[in-house]
């Protein structure tokens, strides 16, 4: 199955793409609201419509493509102002074929279940990207979700945070699934995304339940600290991390406490670097 639903609470459920890509559909009284798109090889919103018939409304965590692309079925998407740009680039059709190749390495039948072709082909001009800022609200009714800018693993990540139901949905930023940080997807430094990681904790947010985008799902708070220690073992230790390749790219993936870091050789340098305040 391209995609799979799971009922996570009253108000949460979880739509996985191609046994990877969490997306979400978070329920308000008013209002419904699709966080990430994924990258839309069969249109998701039949499977929304059997959640909800409430309005929906759709956010992008963040402008990688396994996170974006789908926003083709939808006329607007909101997204930080500054991965706007990234994802007009990559909606290309030179830029979809390495994602093909590997998911359907990894997914044998997407080619039956899936219009590759029409993937391949599709065109974004009719959709809007909504600038989505740090400190904006989005109002559900009941369920408000208050969006903080976390770049790193993209220039415009965003956490979004429901003080009332005290959940956060993470993205690729708060997640225990590999973290990508090479030069190829855009990803600022290493060192950007540890000063990230320690502003949400230091916001002493009420969280019960992290919702990421890969892997396991839910999370606890824990993760946040794990992937700040996980960033600082990597400044002091690189012996032994083996070699991963995803999509076209290629990093070297460092592991500890449960999370862990794909990174370039550029990526480990400048980090080493930022830490010593050099």
């Amino acid at each position: 199955m391209v995609n799979t639903v799971t009922k996570l609470s009253d108000r949460v459920y979880k739509i996985t793409e191609v046994n990877s890509i969490h997306r979400y559909v978070l329920l308000g009284d008013e209002k419904a609201l699709l966080v990430d798109t994924g990258y839309g090889f069969v249109d998701v919103t039949p499977l929304i419509r059997e959640i909800t018939d409430l309005p929906l409304m759709v956010v992008n965590t963040h402008g990688h493509s396994d996170h974006s692309f789908g926003n083709y079925f939808f006329k607007e998407a909101y997204i930080h102002p500054d991965d706007i740009p990234s994802v007009w680039a990559d909606h290309r059709p030179e830029k979809k074929i390495p994602i093909i190749e590997y998911r359907t390495r990894k997914n044998p039948t997407l080619p039956e279940e899936a219009d590759l072709d029409a993937f391949l082909n599709r065109s974004m001009d009719h959709v809007k990207l909504i600038p989505l800022n740090e400190g904006d609200v989005l109002d559900l009714g009941g369920v408000t979700l208050n969006v903080i800018h976390i770049p790193g693993h993209s220039k415009g990540s965003v956490a979004l945070y429901s003080p009332e139901l005290k959940i956060m949905f993470g993205g690729d930023s708060v997640n225990s699934h590999p973290i990508w940080y090479v030069n190829s997807t855009g990803s600022l430094p290493i060192s950007t995304f540890l000063r990230s990681l320690e502003k949400l904790k230091g916001l002493n947010l009420e969280i019960e339940a992290i919702y990421p985008g890969h892997g396991n799902s839910p999370l606890g708070v824990e993760v946040m600290n794990n992937l700040i220690a996980c960033i600082h073992d990597l400044a002091e230790r690189d012996e032994g991390d083996p070699t991963i390749e995803n999509s076209g790219m290629v990093g070297r993936q460092h592991s500890y406490n449960g999370v862990s870091i794909i990174y370039s050789e550029e990526h480990l340098a400048l980090l080493r670097k930022d830490l010593k305040g050099e």
